[in-house]
């Protein structure tokens, strides 16, 4: 079963292991390298990509709180979420990066934004 395609869009597709070693890889740059610790919230903006839910799925794994939020919100109502739920580290995909900046210099609580499907990569 491990071999079989889990996750496909129009440009990737992944097996059940390579899906899990990137969950992996996520979860520990997360823990080890930003120094998160079980409990600690991380924002998640995106859309509906396989770059989206493996980065909730390390979150997930690693045993923070992930905050989803909408692509379609704007830097007063990504701040809104940013000021309830007090993240220090947001996971966005690259082409919505914007309006989370522009959020974050009203939210300094929000430290670290690391970007996912940079433009050259299939998503």
């Amino acid at each position: 079963m491990a071999d079989r395609p889990t996750l496909r869009s129009p440009n990737l597709v992944l097996t059940y292991a390579e899906a899990k070693e990137r969950v992996d890889r996520i979860a520990q740059v997360l823990t080890q390298d930003l120094g998160l610790v079980p409990g600690n919230r991380v924002l998640l903006r995106g859309g509906n990509s396989i770059g989206m839910a493996l980065a909730w799925l390390a979150v997930v794994k690693a045993g923070l709180v992930a905050v989803a939020s909408m692509p379609l919100l704007r830097a007063r109502e990504l701040g809104d979420i940013i000021g309830k739920s007090q993240p220090t580290v947001a996971l966005c995909d690259a082409r919505l990066l914007d309006e989370l900046q522009l959020a974050q210099r009203e939210h300094p609580v929000l430290q670290t934004i690391v970007p996912f499907n940079p433009m050259n990569e299939p998503g």
